[in-house]
């Protein structure tokens, strides 16, 4: 059993895992060195331009969904309806 004082005692990148029936350390490996040339700022922007979306689109997505339309999606209730399967016929099995 892994006992506070174990958790406190755990060096940089350290750490108590178990696996199986084992309680185990490992050790990760330590963040990777920023280059010397590495500009914040152009990281921010490439997200930016990656990831985010004008407010305006956002506020148009939601109202489009509270007022019930889905777009492309469909549940997947109608999909198997329409292709002869129903979905009684998946069952979970627990192993």
């Amino acid at each position: 059993m892994v006992e506070p004082k174990d958790i406190m005692a755990l060096e940089p990148y350290q750490m108590i895992a178990r696996m199986g029936t084992e309680i185990v350390r490992m050790w990760s490996l330590p963040p990777p060195v920023q280059p010397p040339d590495a500009d914040p700022s152009a990281i921010v922007e490439e997200s930016r331009r990656r990831y985010c979306r004008p407010v305006s689109e956002i506020r148009r997505d939601i109202a489009r969904r509270s007022r019930g339309d889905r777009g492309c999606f469909s549940p997947l209730n109608e999909v198997l309806d329409r292709e002869g399967t129903q979905p009684t016929d998946f069952t979970y099995d627990e192993l």
